[in-house]
């Protein structure tokens, strides 16, 4: 349980140092190395030696991302800014092809996508109409012609070949030799992008060492630039609401995002599109909206905690039912035990894990259900109307409307001490007179009762949790 939860001396101040707001944006220089290398290759009027460069790194580190998103965009506003005129890149996927001639085809499909689309789709209706009159060649000229042009036109790009190690087995030492012909024949300005370690693993059989030693002279590693993934994935957010509330609070997401300690940036990616999906769904109700900030920036942070550490692989389903009220269910057991040792379940350690991951958080004490996330994972559907008017129902939102007091007296840190008070006598009543049911809430109450008479609130009569838990649960 986080200490906010644990109701110390002096629950129920206002915290001086809230976590849910955004600070500026930062710079960062996290592949600075890396865009020095691509730099003065690009910028060589001549090569000693004709060479490729490869750009590598672990899978999901961003590789495809910093040159797409970040390292190409920069070079051609610097250019535009000085009024030059800079060779763009032209990014062709490498996955799956078996020979030069299907890499081949992909740049010059790469290179003039609306000319073979209008090919293709030339040819599937002539092939399908004139199918009878057997002229299927007048089709095949026809594609071909438009293949040629686009071949005309990638001369025109640096060409950037892409999952390089996802080639098929067996094709590696083609497809390289059609890179060595490129630059040293055609003399191009080729980058190559790929996982090192994995073309290792996956194409032993090619040589690579050999293969890299002849065509590859520089390489580039990328690191996995947090900050950057964040920024613009935020700034991709298609609702103008939800992008301008996530902005203010760009440093938090970041700070989150390095603290759960990422490996795979498309996980990343994931979750904040996520945490934007949920944050537009609450902003759509007024009331939240206008009076619920705070918990509209905690819904988004555990969402996108959650999804970070599930898609990872780091956290099962089993392992989120663990996680509400988890600490008072640790410590009844630890009470009906006396001093027993029992060895942890691993789902349990993992929920452990998160909880003191995101202590700041309370993710024992989540501000959705953590189905609800798992199911938007699943098929990315969320009901407005009926996510907002739960979230209204459980804390109290709206008018009308009461936060049950242990929640209150959990997120008393962040209340007035008058309001803590009055949490603290109604949760009094509610124990005395039974009024919980649900084993959840009948930890929790009861435990934030102890927590809470241990602090000083109310003397050891007027909690009467302790034995009352214990009797309920026996």
């Amino acid at each position: 349980m986080p200490k906010a939860g644990n109701c110390p001396a002096g629950a129920g101040q206002r915290s001086s140092k809230p976590i849910l707001l955004g600070e500026k944006e930062t710079t960062d220089l996290t592949n600075e190395h890396a865009t020095a290398v691509i730099d003065a290759y690009l910028e060589a009027d001549v090569h000693p030696v004709p060479h490729a460069i490869l750009v590598e790194g672990p899978w999901g580190s961003g590789k495809t991302y910093f040159l797409e998103k970040i390292y190409e965009p920069g070079r051609q506003a610097k250019a535009k800014a000085r009024r030059f005129y800079k060779t763009p890149f032209l990014f062709v996927s490498l996955f799956g092809v078996k020979t030069a001639a299907d890499v081949e085809k992909r740049m010059h499909r790469a290179a003039s996508p609306s000319e073979v689309a209008v090919g293709k789709t030339v040819g599937t209706l002539l092939s399908g109409a004139m199918e009878s009159l057997k002229i299927k060649d007048f089709t095949k000229t026809t594609f071909d012609a438009i293949e040629k042009r686009a071949a005309r036109r990638h001369v025109d790009y640096i060409l950037v070949f892409d999952d390089l190690e996802r080639v098929e087995k067996g094709a590696l030492g083609e497809i390289m030799g059609l890179v060595n012909s490129l630059i040293t024949m055609g003399e191009r300005r080729v980058i190559l992008v790929g996982d090192e370690a994995k073309l290792l693993e996956i194409h032993k059989d090619a040589n690579w060492d050999e293969q890299n030693e002849k065509i590859v002279g520089r390489r580039a590693r990328i690191e996995a630039d947090v900050a950057s993934v964040v920024r613009r994935s935020v700034e991709e957010v298609s609702d103008g609401r939800t992008k301008s509330f996530m902005t203010e609070r760009i440093d938090v997401l970041t700070d989150l995002a390095n603290r759960s300690q990422v490996e795979n940036l498309r996980n990343l990616s994931w979750a904040i599109v996520n945490g934007a999906r949920f944050v537009r769904s609450l902003l759509t109700d007024a009331e939240i909206r206008e009076g619920h900030a705070d918990h509209v920036a905690r819904t988004m942070l555990v969402v996108v905690a959650t999804t970070l550490w599930y898609r990872s692989k780091k956290l099962s389903k089993g392992a989120l039912g663990r996680l509400p009220n988890l600490s008072m269910t640790l410590a009844v057991r630890s009470i009906g035990r006396h001093d027993q040792r029992e060895e942890e379940d691993p789902e349990t350690t993992v929920a452990k894990q998160f909880s003191e991951t995101f202590a700041d958080l309370a993710v024992e004490s989540p501000p959705l259900e953590y189905r609800r996330i798992i199911d938007f994972e699943a098929s990315g559907i969320l009901d407005d109307a009926e996510f907002t008017t739960w979230t209204k129902s459980q804390f109290g939102f709206g008018k009308g409307r009461s936060e049950p007091s242990w929640r209150r007296l959990w997120h008393s840190y962040e209340r007035p001490m008058a309001h803590t008070d009055e949490a603290a006598e109604e949760l009094t009543e509610e124990l005395a007179k039974r009024t919980h049911t649900k084993r959840g809430q009948i930890l929790h109450a009861a435990g934030l009762a102890i927590k809470h008479g241990r602090g000083g609130g109310h003397s050891s009569d007027e909690w009467c949790g302790g034995g009352l838990v214990l009797q309920i649960l026996h």
